[in-house]
């Protein structure tokens, strides 16, 4: 009894480690992806509107993700 409960919760343990990582990197990509759909059907919803086509590129700009470069002096791994 005890033998085949110990077998069984040491294959189970396996297949959890195995597949717990997968999880979580698919859960870390459909909520970004999810995100990004969010992101754009509210981006062409306000473009619906607005009137004036500079208005539209303003908006564009101000979604664009703006990447600044790692100062690594500050962050200590260099000093």
């Amino acid at each position: 009894m005890y033998d085949s409960l110990t077998s069984v919760m040491g294959v189970l343990t396996g297949w959890i480690a195995i597949l717990m990582p997968v999880l979580l990197i698919w859960v870390i990509f459909y909520f970004s992806s999810k995100n990004d759909k969010e992101k754009y059907a509210s981006m062409v919803e306000i473009a619906k509107n607005l009137e004036n086509p500079s208005d539209v590129e303003d908006l564009l700009e101000n979604f664009k993700e703006k990447k600044k470069p790692i100062d690594y002096r500050r962050t200590g791994v260099i000093t």
